[in-house]
Formats: structure tokens, sequence, C-alpha cells
């Protein structure tokens, strides 16, 4: 879910999903390409905190990302890695959004286009 610090500014992520395949080989980062449900190919920079606090981050490419989607506070990303014979075009990841909406008196997680 989207939190203010996640919308806004440098976005951490989850290390156990880059895990050792991610791409990084000893570097401070590396491009990862994602698609959206409508097929667009994203990329988003991830780089890793020279603090200490050593968490992966996304920076460039994210804030064109949340602005196409109009991203909220309490939208819900989720990034699912690829399968090995679906990356032969480069698409590492597929990405999708979810908006939790009203319908009928039940609050549902609708997908954003």
């Amino acid at each position: 879910e989207l939190t203010g610090i996640f919308y806004a500014y440098n976005k951490p992520i989850f290390v156990n999903l880059l895990g050792p395949g991610s791409g990084f080989n000893g570097r401070q980062g590396a491009h990862l390409k994602v698609k959206d449900r409508s097929h667009r190919l994203w990329t988003f920079w991830c780089s890793v905190r020279k603090t200490s606090y050593p968490k992966p981050v996304f920076s460039s490419g994210w804030l064109q990302f949340t602005h196409h989607y109009n991203l909220r506070i309490g939208d819900k990303i989720t990034l699912r890695k690829q399968l090995k014979r679906d990356v032969s075009n480069g698409v590492q990841y597929k990405i999708e959004v979810q908006r939790k909406i009203n319908l009928f008196g039940k609050d549902v997680w609708a997908h954003v286009l």
C-alpha cells in the first residue's frame, strides 16, 4: 500500500523481491524493466542506499509512473517477477495498481488502468 513517503520520495522496496538475480552484480543499482496491465513498458532505476539503512529504492521513472496513474496514498502496488520464459524481451517484472473502492456498501480492490 502506498504511503506518503513511498509516493513522494525515494521508494523502499523489498529486498526479497529483487533476490540474488536482480541484476545488481555488485553495483550500486540497476534499471528494472516492468510492464503494466496495458502492456506499457516502464523502466525504474533501483539503487541501494549508501547509508547505514541499505534498502533498495526506486527513483528514476517512478514519479512519471505515479503521475500517469494518478496514484494516491492508500493505493496498492503489486510487483511480480516474470517467469524466465517471459523475459526474452527484457521485461523483468509485471506491475499492477489497485485502488480500494466502495461497491454496494463493500470495500473492494479495483485495478487502476
